[in-house]
């Protein structure tokens, strides 16, 4: 009996590690289905099938709405919505992302993530879909929830403030701003901020220059180290010169462009001088303008496909490949024209006097061509020209405006092309006269005597900004399916690879193997080894064979597979030429940028290209008609496919 307590604390004891053990075998082997579906979802999210990760994300959210998972879902459902409504410019996905961002905040007050997802939401409202009603209620959220007086609502006001501004209710603003700066202004960035927009309010709405240049000068002074400060010396530039404007003597405005090589652009067509021009465009902020680069901004290297209507079609991007140049490098442009010299060249001061970068088109010696205004004099009454190189022409006005009457390819007299950077403007550094001479590298400008001469300096870009732009965007494009007659890139690639599979397959069934069989002689006995019984000595006659009555194999999918042939002569061809090029340009963004991938990236474009040269060559060496009769063939052809494709999906992934 005495024992008996010792054996119960025994059981005891053991009964614990059981439901412990029992415990941890639950934890490791109960599934995790939010998670696998969120997993899934961020596998489909980086193989580029964006609509398929949605739906997961989707499916989290509405089955598991208590999970961790959940915010982490609607956040990521808010930011691709966001990817999507701005690549493709569309307002009503755009408001999907914002209502996926609000829905995270107020499910999930307390989760990390919900602030951040209310000023994504703010940012999209009042920028993108400029909407500001939903904007000021979002901001107005932010505040509700973190109070006015938090680094955060301060932050919210100024946000509203900016929103009032641009409705034009400067008192609103103005009373916002300074209830922020009186309680904020020893923060750097929250103050800075308050000021530079308070000056912008002043300058804008109430078109007061003085009260704009006191605030301006505070931001400068008081917040030197602020992110706000070049803004605020751009803006009293602007009013320097804006208050010169119409004042005796006249005024001579230039733009101070780098001058580049004197050689020919190849991406052109027919008139690489606007390529050219183009070129001086990007030189303004400090880009190099080389010709791989330019090929690789226009996203031409990395848009391929198969039109199944017409295999032997080439098959090219419908969307403006000069535009993507500009687009690569921040650049807008909108193009003018039309109407009398007198009020096009007002229109080309103006676009000068904002520091737009404008091309003319004209007619220099019985041929058109794109020139970069760079300046004019309105006491002389000459406008300065650059072309591609460092070649620099002062023409006088009443000459030279017959020659740019002449029409451009836009159906416009007076063309202009004017391009600009959203929101930026730079600071205008007033010159005495004569201008000083240029430092090195430096546009020279002429020297005039008299008006007061503007020279606009540009912030230079590194190159790894259009290089990034371009990356992100080949990424998506080479993982873009198409449509059911044109298939893109990667999906192409799919699609040939499995037509030739099947029709090898097919081809291997209907191959001319023997179709025939003897049938067994029922009077025949078994024999035994050395018996010569039905042997090749038995003087009995064997059996004639029985033809067996096979099932007739179907050729249509060798029948696709000649349709498809033509692929492989120019659009094959076209394919190549721009995957090369797209290694080319790869490895120039390497150089540039001192990242590996993109040196990855350009061995699996030239991998690509390779193996669609192999299978080129070798499907030009083969009779279209012959092909039901070598399956090996199309089975190489399968595999050259599947190679190409594999490597520009990965290619794409690099990119991405």
């Amino acid at each position: 009996m005495p024992r008996m307590p010792h054996l119960y604390s025994r059981v005891l004891t053991g009964t614990a590690i059981v439901v412990v053990l029992g415990l941890f075998a639950k934890l490791i082997l109960t599934p995790d289905p939010e998670g696998d579906f969120f997993l899934k979802a961020g596998r489909l999210e980086h193989s580029g099938a964006t609509a398929l990760a949605l739906k997961n994300y989707e499916l989290i959210v509405a089955r598991h709405p208590n999970s961790p998972y959940a915010p982490r879902a609607l956040l990521r459902i808010g930011d691709l919505l966001a990817a999507q409504g701005r690549q493709s410019g569309n307002k009503t996905i755009l408001r999907q992302s914002v209502e996926a961002y609000v829905k995270l905040a107020r499910s999930y007050p307390q989760d990390a993530s919900a602030l951040p997802a209310l000023e994504s939401a703010g940012t999209i409202a009042s920028q993108d879909l400029s909407d500001r009603p939903l904007a000021r209620g979002i901001y107005a959220q932010i505040i509700r929830t973190n109070g006015q007086e938090s680094e955060i609502g301060a932050t919210a006001i100024v946000k509203l403030a900016r929103l009032s501004i641009q409705d034009g209710d400067g008192e609103r603003a103005k009373a916002l701003l300074i209830e922020v700066l009186r309680r904020w202004k020893t923060n750097v960035t929250i103050g800075s901020e308050a000021e530079y927009f308070l000056g912008l309010c002043y300058e804008t709405v109430f078109r007061n220059l003085d009260w704009a240049t006191r605030a301006y000068d505070d931001v400068i002074h008081s917040y030197p180290n602020s992110q706000w400060v070049g803004d605020a010396k751009e803006r009293l530039g602007l009013i320097e010169f804006h208050k010169s404007q119409g004042r005796k003597p006249t005024r001579r405005v230039m733009l101070n462009i780098q001058p580049l090589p004197d050689n020919t652009d190849a991406v052109g067509d027919n008139d690489n001088s606007m390529w050219n021009a183009l070129r001086l465009v990007l030189a303004a902020r400090g880009l190099s303008g080389n010709t791989t680069l330019l090929q690789g901004y226009s996203l031409t290297p990395f848009y391929a496909g198969l039109d199944l209507n017409n295999p032997g079609a080439v098959v090219n991007s419908q969307a403006d490949a000069w535009s993507n140049v500009a687009s690569a490098a921040g650049f807008r442009f909108t193009i003018e024209g039309g109407g009398k010299s007198e009020e096009a060249l007002r229109n080309l001061q103006d676009d000068l006097d904002v520091a737009h970068l404008p091309l003319v088109y004209w007619q220099d010696g019985g041929q058109g061509r794109w020139s970069l205004a760079v300046g004019y004099d309105t006491e002389r009454g000459e406008v300065m020209l650059q072309n591609r190189g460092a070649q620099f022409d002062t023409l006088a006005v009443p000459a030279w405006s017959p020659k740019w009457k002449v029409q451009s390819s836009f159906g416009k007299n007076y063309t202009v092309i004017s391009f600009f950077i959203p929101s930026k403007i730079p600071n205008p550094k007033l010159t005495p006269t004569p201008a000083p001479t240029p430092q090195p590298g430096q546009t020279p400008a002429p020297l005039v005597n008299g008006p007061p001469s503007f020279v606009w300096s540009f912030a230079p870009l590194k190159e790894s900004v259009p290089i990034g732009r371009t990356a992100e965007q080949a990424a998506m494009l080479l993982l873009r399916s198409g449509n059911t007659s044109r298939l893109l890139n990667a999906n192409a690639l799919g699609f040939l690879a499995n037509t030739f599979d099947a029709a090898a397959h097919e081809a291997r069934l209907s191959s001319p193997v023997a179709q025939s069989t003897v049938a067994p002689d029922p009077t025949a006995t078994t024999t035994t080894e050395g018996s010569t019984e039905n042997s090749i000595y038995d003087p009995t006659p064997t059996p004639a064979p029985t033809q067996i009555e096979t099932a007739p194999v179907s050729s249509e999918q060798v029948a696709r597979a000649q349709k498809l042939w033509a692929f492989w002569n120019a659009p094959a061809a076209n394919w190549i030429a721009k995957r090369h090029n797209a290694a080319q340009w790869c490895r120039i963004a390497a150089l540039k940028t001192n990242n590996p991938r993109f040196n990855k990236a350009a061995d699996l474009f030239d991998q690509s290209a390779d193996a669609l040269e192999y299978a080129s060559l070798e499907a030009k060496s083969r009779d279209v008609s012959s092909l039901g009769d070598n399956p090996a063939i199309l089975e190489n052809l399968a595999r050259a496919c599947r190679k190409a494709r594999n490597a520009e999906r990965e290619a794409a992934s690099l990119l991405g």
